[in-house]
């Protein structure tokens, strides 16, 4: 990843992060992952377009404090340039998605 690489959860996330640098990318996804007492991820696919991929997971979670069970669609816009990520934005919804990825008007 690049060291100045765009870090962005999803819009309506209450505790959003939007983050410059791998190193504070790696900050917010730690803590992320702490809030869970278990998370899984289901991989659903991959498409390309151009420098950039949509990446679709099915993810489930159980809250570490609270015990709660939740489970959602996680759409991960992924840009890169010259085999480097330069920027990851994730999304709730595939439309946004893909108007993120440049894909609709």
């Amino acid at each position: 990843m690049h060291p100045d690489l765009e870090w962005l959860e999803p819009p309506e996330s209450p505790d959003r992060n939007v983050v410059t640098g791998r190193e504070k990318a790696l900050g917010a996804l730690m803590m992320w992952l702490a809030s869970w007492a278990s998370h899984e991820t289901e991989l659903r696919g991959i498409t390309e377009h151009g420098d950039k991929a949509i990446v679709d997971y099915r993810q489930r979670a159980v809250g570490a404090g609270s015990g709660l069970e939740v489970e959602g669609d996680l759409f991960m816009v992924w840009t890169v340039h010259d085999g480097i990520a330069t920027r990851m934005a994730m999304f709730t919804s595939r439309a946004e998605a893909e108007a993120d990825a440049g894909l609709t008007t």
